[in-house]
């Protein structure tokens, strides 16, 4: 019979939470900057200013795409949040930020 030595158990990622929001507001702040404005549906938001959120956009011509975007700011009590959004030609959020509306959902987990 052999001896097994058994090591420590793997620890597994925690599961990532995940919040669903829907834009209330998009409004452009400088040229280049696009500020969206999302609630959320449920409480128990962690997050503060500064902090990364990994949102998950969905593009009307080409389907899905992840984003990392800075909390610009975050209203507890009304559960509103505020991403700034660079707009380029070049960035996978640009299609989407140009065309957020009122009613639009999305996803966000930690960053």
């Amino acid at each position: 019979m052999r001896d097994f030595a058994f090591a420590a158990p793997i620890p597994f990622p925690a599961p990532r939470r995940v919040w669903r929001l829907t834009v209330i507001d998009a409004f452009d702040v400088a040229p280049s900057l696009r500020r969206v404005r999302l609630v959320l549906e449920d409480d128990g938001f962690p997050h503060r200013p500064g902090e990364s959120l990994m949102l998950g956009l969905t593009r009307r011509t080409c389907g899905f795409v992840r984003r990392a975007l800075a909390i610009r700011a975050f209203d507890h009590e009304e559960q509103v949040i505020d991403v700034d959004v660079p707009v380029h030609d070049d960035d996978p959020g640009f299609a989407w930020v140009s065309a957020a509306k009122l009613g639009d959902e999305l996803t966000a987990e930690a960053a």
